[in-house]
C-alpha cells in the first residue's frame, strides 16, 4: 500500500533501519525509540520534508498493524510476514515503523492530562488513530503476536552480529501481562528506568 506517492512500508522499514540502526550503533545497545535526528535520517533517506516523517511513520505502522486498515485481526498479517522471513537474514525485516512506535508508546508512559503513567494502550491507540470499536483488538492481537515482532527484531540484529546494535527488548514472564524487559535508555539520566511494565 502506497503510504505517500511512490512510498511503501517496506521504504520506511528501511529508512528507520538506516537511522536507527546503523553502523553508529555497532557493539552499543540500540534502542527502537526514533527521537528527532532519527526522523530527520528517515525524512532524508525518503526525500520527505522533515515535518512529514512522523504522520508517515505513524500511518506506516497503522498500516502494518491493521492490515493495510481493515483492523479485522491486528499484527496476523504482520506475524505471519515475519514468520516467512528468514531468522538469519540481514535484510530488514518487515514491521520496523510498528515497533518503533510500540517504542513510542512506551517511551511516553508517564502522567499527562487525562491518563494514567501505566496507560500504554491509550497512548498505542492514540498514535495509531486506532478506530473505537477495533480497539480490543488491537490489544489482543498485541497479546498474540507481539512476541514475535521482538523476536524478529533481535534475530535480524542478531544476524548481524552487533554492527547495528545490541538488542535491548526482551519477553519477560507472560504475554498474559505484557512485561517487557526494555533496558531502555538504562544507563541515559535522567530517566534512569530499565523495566517497563505494562498491562
Amino acid at each position: 500500500m502506497n503510504l505517500l506517492v511512490g512510498l511503501t512500508a517496506a521504504q520506511v522499514d528501511e529508512a528507520l533501519a538506516v537511522a536507527i540502526f546503523s553502523e553508529r550503533a555497532a557493539g552499543r545497545p540500540v534502542y527502537a525509540i526514533p527521537d528527532e535526528d532519527a526522523m530527520a535520517a528517515v525524512a532524508d533517506h525518503l526525500g520527505v520534508p522533515v515535518p512529514q516523517a512522523r504522520g508517515l511513520l505513524l500511518r506506516t505502522a497503522s498500516v502494518q498493524i491493521s492490515d493495510a486498515g481493515g483492523w479485522h485481526r491486528p499484527f496476523a498479517t504482520l506475524a505471519r510476514n515475519l514468520g516467512d522471513a528468514s531468522t538469519t537474514s540481514l535484510d530488514t525485516p518487515p514491521g520496523l515503523a510498528a515497533i518503533a512506535v510500540l517504542s513510542l508508546a512506551a517511551d511516553s508512559m508517564h502522567a499527562a492530562e487525562g491518563m494514567a503513567a501505566h496507560n500504554y494502550y491509550g497512548r498505542l491507540h492514540a498514535l495509531l488513530d486506532t478506530p473505537e470499536d477495533s480497539k480490543k483488538a488491537v490489544e489482543g492481537g498485541y497479546r498474540e503476536h507481539g512476541e514475535e515482532l521482538w523476536d524478529a527484531l533481535n534475530a535480524w540484529l542478531e544476524a548481524w552480529e552487533g554492527e547495528r546494535g545490541i538488542p535491548t527488548a526482551y519477553v519477560v514472564g507472560t504475554m498474559d501481562t505484557l512485561a517487557w524487559l526494555c533496558r531502555k535508555r538504562w544507563s541515559d539520566a535522567p530517566t534512569g528506568r530499565s523495566f517497563l511494565g505494562f498491562s
